[in-house]
Formats: C-alpha cells, sequence, structure tokens
C-alpha cells in the first residue's frame, strides 16, 4: 500500500496529459477533393497542363485532412457514359454532377490561354454540394524556363488555398505544443513520484534508527532494522533518480513551449526513446 499513492499521481497525471494532448489536437474533418482537366486552349501544349494537373493534386494531397483523386482516378471511378460527360463538361453544374458521382466535396478545374509571350492559367474551385464556385485565381505564366513556370504555378496555389495552408502550418506548429504538455505532465508525476518516494525512504531510515535505539541487542529486531535501512535507502534512490528525470523533463518541456511560441516548429524535433529498457526523451534540432 506505500507504493499507492505515487503510482496513482502518476496514473491521474499520464490520463490528464493525454486528454490535453487530444484537446490540443482536435478533429480533422476529412475534406475529399477531385482535379479534373486543366484544359489547354490557344496553343497551349496539352503535356504542360496534364502536369498542372499533377502538380496541383500533389500538393493538394500533403494538406492534412484532404483526400485527393485525380484524372487518372476519376476515369477508374466513373462508367462508360459518366466519362463520356465529363470530357465535354464546362459548366459549373456539370463538374457538381460529376463530383457528386465521385462522392467527393469539391472540384478543382482551370483552363490556360497562351497570350503573346505568356500564359494565362485560371483555376476555380467548386463546391459540389452547391454546384457553386468558391475560390477563383488567375497567374501570368511567362513563357521561358520550365522553373519560372512551376514558380507561377506555386503562387497561384498558395493563393488560391492560403487558409488551408495557414491551418496545416498552425497544425504543424502546434505539435510541439502537444509534446511540451506531455513532457510537461509526465515531469509533474516524476517529480510529485520521487518527492513521495524521498519522504518514504527517508520514514524508513527514520523507524530504523528508532528501533535499533530501543533494542540494539535483539537480534529479532536488528533484522527489522536491516529491511527498513534497505527498503530506506532503496526509497531515496529511487526518489533522486525521479527527481532528476523529472527536472529534465521540466526544463524540455519549458524549451518545447518557447520553441512553440516563436514559430521554430520546423527546426525542432522531440519525442521518446525506448532501448534496451530504458526510457527517456530526446530533443534535437537548431537552437
Amino acid at each position: 500500500m506505500k507504493h499507492a499513492f505515487p503510482v496513482s499521481v502518476l496514473s491521474v497525471s499520464l490520463i490528464a496529459v493525454a486528454t490535453g494532448a487530444l484537446a490540443e489536437t482536435g478533429n480533422i474533418s476529412e475534406v475529399k477533393v477531385a482535379v479534373t482537366e486543366i484544359r489547354a486552349r490557344r496553343g497551349v501544349d496539352p503535356t504542360l497542363a496534364r502536369v498542372i494537373e499533377e502538380y496541383l493534386a500533389f500538393q493538394l494531397a500533403k494538406l492534412p485532412g484532404y483526400s485527393v483523386i485525380g484524372r487518372d482516378d476519376m476515369l477508374r471511378l466513373l462508367d462508360h457514359e459518366q466519362q463520356k460527360q465529363m470530357s465535354g463538361c464546362t459548366e459549373d453544374s456539370c463538374m457538381a454532377e460529376i463530383g457528386g458521382a465521385l462522392g467527393v466535396d469539391k472540384m478543382v478545374a482551370g483552363a490556360m490561354d497562351k497570350v503573346g509571350e505568356s500564359i494565362l492559367l485560371t483555376l476555380k474551385l467548386i463546391n459540389v454540394r452547391n454546384a457553386r464556385v468558391e475560390r477563383r485565381e488567375m497567374e501570368r505564366l511567362k513563357i521561358g524556363t520550365e522553373e519560372q513556370a512551376l514558380d507561377g504555378i506555386t503562387r497561384l496555389y498558395r493563393r488560391m488555398f492560403k487558409k488551408e495552408l495557414s491551418q496545416a502550418e498552425r497544425q504543424g506548429k502546434s505539435s510541439l505544443g502537444i509534446w511540451g504538455y506531455i513532457s510537461a505532465g509526465v515531469a509533474g508525476a516524476l517529480l510529485i513520484s520521487g518527492g513521495v518516494s524521498l519522504g518514504l525512504g527517508q520514514k524508513d531510515m527514520n523507524n530504523a534508527r528508532s528501533l535499533a535505539d530501543k533494542s540494539p541487542d535483539q537480534d529479532v529486531y536488528l533484522s527489522k532494522v536491516k529491511k527498513l535501512e534497505d527498503s530506506g535507502r532503496t526509497k531515496r534512490t529511487l526518489g533522486g533518480v525521479l527527481l532528476v528525470v523529472g527536472g529534465a523533463l521540466a526544463v524540455t518541456s519549458v524549451l518545447l513551449f518557447v520553441f512553440d511560441d516563436d514559430g521554430e516548429a520546423g527546426k525542432v524535433s522531440a519525442g521518446p526513446v525506448i532501448s534496451g529498457g530504458t526510457f527517456g526523451f530526446v530533443l534535437g534540432g537548431a537552437f
């Protein structure tokens, strides 16, 4: 029964930490998006339009909570009549109907037109449920190197999905805060348990001295004294270890919170390490 209190403290603390981490993370609802054909018009190479389609699908798939299907996936999911309908589909209502057949929430569509020495790329995000265009963006791509074209496409993508990209950045940053809460909670549990263990160890040592003073020459009591002394030393050693580890985790949690507030999530990594029967916590990155 002597060990029940520190173990209970540790268990309650870990449960509280886990609950806090889940609350911090939140639930991310999945958004299903289909990237349909980017139409190549007025002298635009269809191969370039196809590259842009694949680029957009790849970028969107990296957003948290986004499930993306490309044109090849769409062709596999639609029957022959629906594929014919998709090939001539240019109206928003028509695209929304195709999106409903695919079971997606949103559709990304666009077109490319060559104007002089530039290409105008237009993209729109269609809400399948109400067949309305939620966002529309245009970018002028200079006809030069492929790198210039990619830079222009990237700018357009970042403008169009600015909200989602900002949310993804905040979620990535908050991961350090979650580890901060976890390490702080575990540190508190270890520090409390260490203090309790030290107190119980000292109590055993005091009881051993008291018993030795009362009955110094009786073998039965000497055996009890030795057991109490051994128990006291063990508990004090355990308490010291718990305090050291708890203190280290407390410092780690402070650093994690500091870096989380400073927005340095991309430069720091942290996590538990289990090796050879021992448990530890590692913090790495640029400081």
